[in-house]
């Protein structure tokens, strides 16, 4: 059987806006802060074991993706 390949460039834009919906809202609602955490806490258990146990191996991630996402996030803590 062939296994799907992991999508990282899917996973990222998610992952991202948990956490910028999280830090920009919760100065006026600050439970999102436990429940951003809560959610990036069970999307990095369900990605691991699915990581593990059906995707396939996934190609190598450029440094550039990398030094992107950082930008962004710090574009977001600002």
């Amino acid at each position: 059987s062939i296994t799907p390949d992991f999508k990282i460039e899917a996973r990222f834009p998610l992952i991202l806006t948990m956490v910028a919906s999280a830090l920009i809202f919760s100065s006026g609602l600050p439970l999102l802060l436990p429940i951003g955490f809560a959610g990036l806490l069970i999307t990095f258990w369900v990605d691991k074991y699915l990581f593990l146990r059906y995707y396939s191996k996934p190609p190598a991630i450029s440094v550039q993706f990398s030094e992107q996402v950082i930008s962004i996030l710090k574009i977001i803590n600002l």
